[in-house]
Parts: structure tokens; sequence; C-alpha cells
């Protein structure tokens, strides 16, 4: 079977069957080639979106612990209705919001698409609040050294090493909870980055690390 194609004096030639299928065979290898590299950088971005999202945080605790006398963020309630810390991102976050981010609509807040989220965390939808997602809730602390209990809180200055002590981390997909602790950080921490998990310390740098790095003593005060 022949096609017919123009060359560029305006001529008619042919070529045939063999040559298109050697042509798509080409195209077809390129693509596969190209995809990778593509799906790679995007990988890449989500997870600078993501250190993004944990130096804002790192910003907005400056800000806080500069404006309560050196203080570190405390745990608020899990409701108005008690004085217990819920163990969720939001009871943490929730005093930084109110101060620092009121002109975030809550649907948008609760989608999990600010600073709050990871867009490399799966994202179905939470049950219990309509518009919220399970990427609303991307990071948590370590209760060992920053605690559980509302109203509890440090001075950064009784920080020892605030460049070896991590303050806020990433956990797994589809848990909700702001806390683990240094035993069992292996299975809360989620490395969705390659294998690797992003890291806010103490001094308010963010970092990347495999699971291979990280050892319970950079989540003790110490």
């Amino acid at each position: 079977m022949f096609y017919k194609r123009k060359t560029k004096l305006g001529k008619l030639c042919r070529f045939t069957l063999i040559e298109l299928l050697i042509v798509i065979a080409i195209i077809a290898i390129l693509a596969a080639l190209l995809f990778p590299a593509l799906s790679k950088a995007k990988g890449l971005s989500r997870q600078i979106v993501c250190i993004n999202n944990l130096k804002q945080w790192g910003i907005i605790v400056s800000e806080y612990s500069n404006d309560f006398d050196g203080y570190m963020p405390q745990p608020a309630p899990k409701s108005s209705a008690t004085t217990s810390y819920g163990g969720y991102w939001d009871c943490y976050y929730c005093p930084l919001r109110e101060l620092y981010l009121t002109n975030i609509p809550t649907q948008v807040w609760g989608s999990g698409n600010r600073i709050n989220g990871c867009p490399e965390k799966l994202n179905p939808p939470f049950a219990t609040w309509v518009g919220f997602t399970y990427r609303h809730w991307s990071y948590m602390i370590c209760e060992t050294t920053f605690g559980n209990t509302v109203g509890m809180t440090i001075k950064n200055n009784q920080i020892k090493n605030p460049g070896s002590l991590v303050y806020i981390t990433e956990n797994i997909d589809g848990r909700s909870d702001a806390l683990f602790t240094t035993a069992n950080y292996p299975t809360r921490l989620g490395f969705r980055h390659n294998g690797k998990t992003n890291l806010l310390w103490c001094d308010m740098h963010a970092d990347t690390a495999p699971l291979t790095k990280i050892s319970q003593n950079i989540f003790i005060n110490q």
C-alpha cells in the first residue's frame, strides 16, 4: 500500500505502510522515554510545594513566638465543649490560623489546597466534615517533645539544638492524627516523595530525608 505526499517542489511522491509504521514506532518510543521524565518532574514539583508549605509554617511559628514572649504554639481543644486535645492537626494549627491566616475561607482550607496540605497526599473526602479531605491533615508534630496537652508549650530558648530537632513532618495517607512519638514514628511518618518525607526543623529550615536517615534522636530535645 502506498500513500501520497507532496515534496517541496510540489510534486507528489509515495511512502509505504512500513515507513508510516516506523514513524509511529519512533513517536511511541520517544513518548515512552518522555512520560517518566514528566512524571518525575511533576513529583519533584509537588515535593517542592510541600517543602515550601513547611517553610511557611516555620515563618508563622516564628511570628507566633515573637508575639508571645518566645513561646512555641500550644494545642487547642478539639471542641468548644471540652478542654482535651484531640490529637488532630487542626487542634494544633487552630491558634496559628486564627491569628495569621484569617483570609483563607474554611472550605478552601478544608480541601487541603493551602499550606496545610501536601499535594502528593491522597485526597479522599472526610465523611464527618463536608468539604474537608484527608489532605487537610498532611502534617504532624512529635508529642514526645511538644506534648499533647492543651496549654502545654515550651519556649524556643528551651530547645537545645534547634537545627537537630524536628518540629513538623508529614503523616501517612489515610490518617488525620497530628501526633507521633519517638517509638512509633516509622509507622506514622509519610514517605510519599519517592520514598522520602519532608521535615521542618526547630531552626525553621526544611529538608527531605528517607527513613534510613531518620532516627528517634531527631525528635528528642537533647
